[in-house]
């Protein structure tokens, strides 16, 4: 039996894989997450650790993406409110993997994050780690002027 669900054939992504899962990101930038309002996700935006622990206070997303820049403390505290979460990423420098894995994360990907990689991990924790990978797209000038603009104060 297990012989079988290691060699069954690779899903293929529906157009909107995420559809119905909610991504909470901890980072000051959302440019490089467009890709999962595309996929589907509703994405949820907290720039720092006291927006995070305010929106887990009220809801619990299927996926917590953390940049390590906000620091090891906010992925201690997204553990804390998340017991048993499967889904909680921490991207950052190539450094960082080892402290990131051992303050619970469950996934890391190196910065800067690719649209194909955050898609393969998230779809791989949600479908078992058996799709086919997502080719690469560049994010739309109008999320990136809204992103450059929230950085700015403007918004």
């Amino acid at each position: 039996m297990a012989l079988l669900t290691l060699n069954r054939q690779p899903l293929l992504a529906p157009r909107r894989p995420l559809t119905g899962q909610t991504v909470l990101v901890v980072a000051p930038s959302v440019t490089d997450f467009a890709a999962l309002q595309r996929a589907g996700a509703r994405l949820r935006h907290a720039d720092g650790h006291g927006a995070m622990l305010r929106h887990l206070a009220s809801y619990r997303p299927t996926f917590v993406i953390v940049d390590m820049a906000a620091g090891v403390e906010v992925l201690h505290d997204a553990v804390r409110f998340l017991p048993g979460q499967r889904s909680l990423i921490a991207l950052g420098e190539r450094g960082n993997r080892a402290a990131a894995l051992e303050a619970g994360a469950t996934g890391f990907l190196a910065l800067p994050v690719t649209e194909a990689a955050l898609l393969s991990l998230l779809l791989g924790g949600l479908w078992g780690g058996n799709v086919l990978p997502f080719r690469q797209r560049q994010p739309s000038m109008d999320i990136r002027r809204s992103d450059g603009q929230h950085r700015s104060g403007k918004l």
